[in-house]
């Protein structure tokens, strides 16, 4: 009697040590490598799930209008990753039929949603300091930089920084302090 006593003090520890490991394998450990549940959760987190021939639209100006090209991109699952590699694409050129558009040496510094849902963009000095165009090319070149991230992600506006900082224009003739669609959502009317 005296034996079965002790057996049973010693088996009831280790059937509960052997179900609690169990459950946690079963529960725990199954969810985090299952790519369906990461999936499901990447979606909930309001951010697109972004296949590896993801199609992004870059917009670049011919004359007085915008004309836009697709480029197929490599995986990612973040919107701000989305918008650097569109305004990458874009300022380097390299898929635009017409080459020297955007001011050379532009790279992107960062990018962030405001708690206004305005999307901001941190260029290199390069922009503001190798653009030397008329005021029609710094308005195309707004116009293609805005629509080129809210074609590809969800953002009201969109503003531009320089070094981390706000500016006053890009070459005088825009007042930049401002998101920019007010701005370049405006139709050009030729004389």
């Amino acid at each position: 009697m005296r034996k079965g006593k002790i057996a049973l003090i010693i088996l009831v520890p280790i059937l509960l040590i052997a179900g609690v490991t169990a459950a946690y394998f079963f529960f725990v450990s199954h969810d985090e490598s299952d790519t369906s549940s990461r999936s499901i959760i990447a979606m909930k987190s309001d951010e697109r799930i972004v296949d590896a021939n993801t199609p992004i639209k870059l917009f670049y100006p011919d004359a007085t209008e915008l004309k836009s090209v697709t480029v197929k991109v490599a995986q990612t699952f973040d919107n701000v990753k989305i918008a650097q590699i569109a305004l990458s694409e874009l300022f380097s050129g390299a898929n635009l039929p017409v080459k020297g558009l955007f001011p050379a040496d532009t790279k992107i510094l960062g990018a962030y949603y405001g708690i206004d849902r305005v999307f901001y963009v941190d260029l290199s000095a390069e922009f503001q300091k190798n653009f030397h165009g008329s005021t029609l090319e710094e308005f195309m070149l707004l116009k293609s930089v805005y629509e080129t991230i809210v074609s590809n992600i969800e953002a009201d506006d969109v503003s531009i920084l320089v070094n981390g900082a706000q500016i006053e224009s890009l070459s005088g003739h825009f007042y930049l302090k401002y998101p920019l669609k007010r701005l370049v959502t405006q139709e050009i009317k030729e004389k």
